[in-house]
């Protein structure tokens, strides 16, 4: 699960079109970087699924890393106005330890989105499911 972090603070200043175009490129680098078997989808607002086939712990973070250091270069413009500089939250779970796709969406989900930090803070998180922590 990926999280654009502060969307909300983003879309709020730069508007809808600048949200727009913030997550047409958060698509486009996510879309280029993963493999052909894998899928990448929207999973609603600012956040995104990804789904790495046969891939292991090192893989998953190899692949995220990749995909947040890209997004984080990003520098978008709209009108010749810069907008700025994005992050995003990472977090997975390897289907192993998941007894169903709702069980798998939920601890990434929950995982991504208790890694948020206070805005000005620039930085990612990439966790594998704790069990233990659920």
């Amino acid at each position: 699960m990926l999280d654009l972090d502060h969307f909300k603070q983003f879309n709020d200043t730069f508007g809808h079109q600048g949200g727009d175009i913030l997550l047409k490129e958060a698509a486009e680098v996510i879309k280029s970087r993963v493999r052909a078997g894998d899928i990448a989808c929207r999973y609603g607002g600012e956040e995104f699924a990804l789904i790495l086939a046969e891939v292991d712990t090192e893989g998953a973070q190899r692949c995220v890393e990749n995909i947040r250091e890209r997004i984080k270069a990003s520098f978008l413009h709209n009108r010749g106005q810069t907008l700025g500089t994005v992050t995003i939250s990472a977090a997975f779970r390897l289907s192993s330890d998941a007894d169903s796709s709702e069980d798998l969406i939920h601890a990434a989900d929950k995982l991504c989105t208790g890694q948020k930090r206070p805005v000005g803070i620039a930085s990612s998180f990439m966790n594998r499911w704790n069990p233990a922590q659920n």
